[in-house]
């Protein structure tokens, strides 16, 4: 799917990444995102996540999902990824 998309460099811990600060972002809790994520430790969770006051960052974060979605209906309208990036 990466390589059909012209994406070569994504990790499984990316998206892991994303997930977590979509979660903060959507305002869950700190310690769901830590056992959603399987963090042993909330100590973790808050040092990569607590910046992400859902209330300070709301706007951009609707921002942020109204350019995913525009790309993603791109893509499925069969656009390619070097179009929809340029």
């Amino acid at each position: 799917m990466c390589k059909k998309a012209g994406i070569s460099d994504l990790q499984v811990h990316d998206l892991r990444r994303s997930v977590g600060s979509h979660l903060r972002l959507s305002g869950v809790d700190l310690a769901d995102i830590a056992d959603i994520l399987g963090h042993s430790d909330l100590s973790t969770t808050r040092r990569h996540y607590a910046h992400l006051d859902s209330a300070r960052h709301r706007d951009k974060a609707e921002i942020y999902a109204k350019k995913i979605k525009f790309h993603s209906d791109r893509a499925k309208a069969g656009l390619s990824i070097a179009s929809i990036m340029g």
